[in-house]
C-alpha cells in the first residue's frame, strides 16, 4: 500500500518540472489550531500527553495550479494525519462552493507527521482510544483550514509562465 499524499507530492513536482506553458498558481494558507487544552496529542498514545496551550499556530497550506480545464490542489497539514473522513467532508464542502471543479482526482491531502498537533478528529478507533473518542472541534477546524486554504489559493491565483522562470 503507498501513502497518497506521499505519492501526489511527487507527481505534482514532477508535473511542475515538466510545465510548459502559462499556468494559474495560488497559493493559501489558514489557521487549524484547534482546542488548546486538555486535548490529547495525535500520534503519541499516551492519555497523559495531552495539550496545554499554543507554541506554535498549525496551518493548512495549499498550492493550487491549473492550466485550461485541469487543476490540482496540493494540501499540506500540520498534522499527524489525514483520513478518509476529512477529505470526505473537505471534498462535500468545495462541491457546494465550485460544484465539480474539486474532486477526489484532483485534491492531494498530505501532512507534516507532527505529533504536536490534537487528536480526535479521526474516525478510527485505534486513534481515537487515548484521544478518549471524537472530539467534533478538532475535526471542523481541520476540515474548515483546509476548505479555507484552498479558497485562498483560488484568490491569490495569478499567471505564471515555467519556462520564463528557469
Amino acid at each position: 500500500m503507498y501513502n497518497r499524499g506521499s505519492l501526489s507530492l511527487v507527481f505534482f513536482i514532477s508535473w511542475l518540472v515538466f510545465a510548459n506553458g502559462d499556468y494559474l498558481v495560488g497559493v493559501g494558507s489558514h489557521d487549524m489550531t484547534c482546542p488548546v487544552a486538555g486535548v490529547n496529542l495525535m500520534g503519541y498514545a499516551n492519555m497523559e500527553q495531552v495539550t496545554g496551550g499554543i507554541h506554535f499556530r498549525l496551518r493548512a497550506r495549499t498550492f493550487v495550479v491549473a492550466q485550461g480545464g485541469s487543476r490540482i490542489a496540493f494540501v499540506n497539514l500540520d498534522a499527524r494525519m489525514a483520513s478518509q473522513l476529512v477529505t470526505i467532508k473537505v471534498l462535500q464542502r468545495l462541491k457546494s462552493r465550485y460544484e465539480e471543479l474539486y474532486n477526489e482526482e484532483n485534491v492531494a491531502i498530505s501532512r507534516t507527521h507532527t505529533h504536536a498537533g490534537p487528536g480526535g478528529y479521526l474516525q478510527y478507533v485505534t486513534y481515537s482510544i487515548t484521544s478518549l473518542g471524537f472530539i467534533p472541534q478538532s475535526f471542523d477546524a481541520l476540515v474548515t483550514a483546509i476548505e479555507l486554504s484552498i479558497v485562498r489559493s483560488r484568490q491569490s491565483q495569478a499567471r505564471f509562465n515555467f519556462n520564463q522562470h528557469r
